[in-house]
């Protein structure tokens, strides 16, 4: 990874609160305990492996914890119509992979901070795996993919 595409990364973790912070109240309203997860930066790129954390959210239900991922789109967008592909990016596929638990569900967040689309990974069968073109950090990631209309569409 370039000083710049760590540079972005580290910006981007920072901005990613917010939409953490609003699945935690979307959940919460829903009568759902949940704990919101300390985010940690690595100091350096040397260092981030040592970093990477196992979610963004823990929801406690019925004696059980859920891991949540959120991540937090720079797309707008408030319903199924304004998502112009037929297929959208899950999570990268090493990081869905690493998890020792598996999240129970993906949260990705529009810019807006107003909707999000509610991927359960029990859809993972439904899932195709790609290989993206990282423009930032220039390299190319296996991601996982979605067709968006077959996913939950809920107001935050």
């Amino acid at each position: 990874m370039t000083p710049e595409a760590w540079d972005n990364y580290t910006k981007m973790l920072k901005q990613s609160s917010e939409a953490v912070w609003a699945v935690a109240r979307y959940i919460h309203k829903n009568g759902v305990d949940v704990t919101v997860k300390a985010t940690h930066i690595a100091p350096s790129m040397d260092q981030y492996k040592q970093y990477i954390d196992e979610g963004d959210i823990v929801i406690h239900r019925n004696n059980i914890q859920e891991i949540v991922e959120v991540k937090h789109q720079s797309w707008k967008w408030t319903q199924h119509s304004d998502i112009p592909w037929d297929r959208i990016i899950v999570c990268a596929r090493k990081s869905y992979d690493r998890h020792t638990t598996k999240p129970s569900a993906y949260f990705l967040v529009n810019q807006q901070l107003t909707h999000a689309l509610v991927i359960p990974t029990t859809t993972q069968d439904q899932w195709e795996t790609k290989v993206i073109r990282d423009k930032v950090k220039s390299w190319d990631q296996e991601m996982y993919m979605v067709n968006p209309l077959t996913i939950e569409f809920v107001e935050l």
